[in-house]
């Protein structure tokens, strides 16, 4: 299958695991940032507060047992009442973080020992708040001494013991949940680093699997393949060394490149048959031009020739129908009487030939035979051609 999937389809797919890895973290770290949140704004808005009431009260116990020791061991009025003033001030500093502790308790999810805790600190406060109204109602000072020793200080001590157990336990609760949150945290680190770990990982298999297939597709580093590109726009057809993998681009160049070459070859080998073909034509061409402007030459000559062996011809033939002419004219002189002798001195002086003529009309002959060579060879061809012709001679 995955030899079916484009060189896109392969990029796609790694970024797709790599963003869907992001979002997994992003997903992760959403709910795990939301754990935290919610566990610190627990520990912030209950425990916290719980504890920072309970550090109150403790104050404020802790300084009332002080303001009653020296109550009871000042002799002045005016510092006793000084100190009853100050006591006050605390027992209603007491009573507001007591009213903001049960605002806090109202509103909050409270365990079990919380609630025991509290229901402890409340026990233990009526039980001191009792101690401490008989020790101002008591008005000798060696009674106030031993209720203040006896029964006000074991009580206030007692409410602290309590106060500082629930400040302990919140103290505990706080780092349970504290515990959480690092827990949580420590968590969500490890799977950070482990799936960065993953995506990294998956990154670089994607990678190897994308360079592998550019690598077996190109035959080549990209670069090489656009130097050999560039060489072919060029017109260079060397061929690129190495070997290459079969059906990649430098494999089908390479082959390519040698069929071209092979073919170029073939091409350069017919260019120069043809060229050798072409000179020789043009050659013979230049043989033939000369050969038709000789035959044209001694054409016109030959037509020359004719034209002059034409006016020659019409000549004899004048001669010959001057001789038949006269040939019979003498005939018939000899004939009639009317004459005993023909002179043909004159006649024979216009034409030589005049006793041929004369024979060849008064015994006319198929050949030329008794006509001297240089001219009977000619005067049969013309026979002949009359003949062909339809005329006679």
């Amino acid at each position: 299958m995955s030899r079916s999937l484009s060189t896109a389809q392969r990029l796609g797919l790694g970024f797709g695991l790599i963003v869907a890895l992001l979002l997994a973290i992003t997903l992760i770290g959403i709910q795990r940032v939301g754990i935290i949140d919610r566990t610190l704004t627990y520990v912030s808005d209950n425990s916290t507060s719980k504890q920072r009431q309970a550090i109150n009260f403790r104050g404020s116990v802790h300084d009332r047992a002080i303001v009653l020791r020296d109550l009871v061991l000042t002799q002045s009025d005016a510092e006793q009442a000084a100190l009853l003033r100050e006591a006050q001030r605390l027992e209603d500093f007491y009573r507001e973080s007591a009213q903001t502790m049960r605002q806090v308790f109202a509103s909050a999810d409270n365990s079990r020992e919380e609630q025991r805790l509290l229901e402890a600190i409340n026990d233990i406060e009526q039980q001191a708040l009792r101690a401490t109204a008989e020790l101002l109602q008591l008005q000798q000072e060696e009674a106030r001494r031993q209720h203040l020793r006896n029964q006000v200080a074991p009580a206030y001590s007692e409410w602290l013991k309590r106060i500082n157990a629930f400040i302990d336990y919140q103290e505990a609760d706080i780092e349970r949940e504290l515990g959480t949150v690092r827990a949580v945290a420590g968590g969500f680190r490890n799977s950070m680093l482990g799936i960065s770990l993953l995506a990294v990982l998956l990154s670089l298999v994607a990678s190897v699997l994308i360079i592998r297939q550019l690598r077996r597709t190109l035959g080549a580093e990209p670069q090489e393949v656009a130097a050999l590109m560039r060489r072919l726009a060029t017109g260079d057809l060397s061929l690129p060394a190495g070997e290459f993998p079969r059906n990649s681009v430098m494999a089908a160049a390479s082959d390519m490149l040698q069929r071209l070459s092979g073919t170029l070859g073939k091409v350069n080998h017919a260019a120069s048959e043809l060229r050798d073909a072409s000179s020789q034509l043009e050659a013979t061409v230049g043989n033939n031009i000369q050969q038709v402007r000789l035959q044209t030459r001694e054409s016109e000559q030959i037509a020359t020739a004719i034209n002059q062996m034409a006016a020659t011809v019409n000549e004899v033939a004048g001669y010959a129908a001057n001789a038949a002419q006269a040939t019979r004219s003498a005939e018939q002189l000899v004939a009639d009487g009317s004459a005993d002798l023909v002179a043909l001195g004159r006649q024979m002086l216009y034409d030589p030939f005049w006793a041929l003529h004369a024979r060849r009309t008064l015994a006319p002959l198929d050949n030329f035979g008794d006509w001297p060579a240089p001219y009977a060879w000619w005067l049969e061809k013309w026979a002949r051609g009359l003949a062909r012709s339809g005329e006679k001679v």
